[in-house]
């Protein structure tokens, strides 16, 4: 299935990390920090991003299209990690 996002819209898909306590994993999906995504799609009035950038936005934004993406509006990115 193909997503064309309008207007400012990115869909991204998410990269799940760890980090390791002792012997204890925890993702970072419960740990509540941003966590690094990749843009696979952008509307036509973004300026900012484009398709492959790797950047940071919280895990509570967006919408979920289907699991490990989301539809998020442009502005709700946090930095683009160069």
């Amino acid at each position: 299935m193909n997503y064309s996002p309008l207007k400012n819209m990115v869909l991204i898909k998410e990269v799940l990390t760890e980090s390791k306590t002792g012997d204890i994993i925890i993702p970072d999906v419960v740990s509540g920090k941003p966590s690094k995504k990749i843009v696979e799609a952008v509307g036509p009035d973004c300026n900012d991003v484009s398709v492959g950038d790797e950047v940071i936005a919280s895990q509570y934004v967006g919408t979920d299209i289907m699991p490990g993406f989301k539809l998020i509006c442009e502005n709700e990115i946090s930095a683009i990690i160069s």
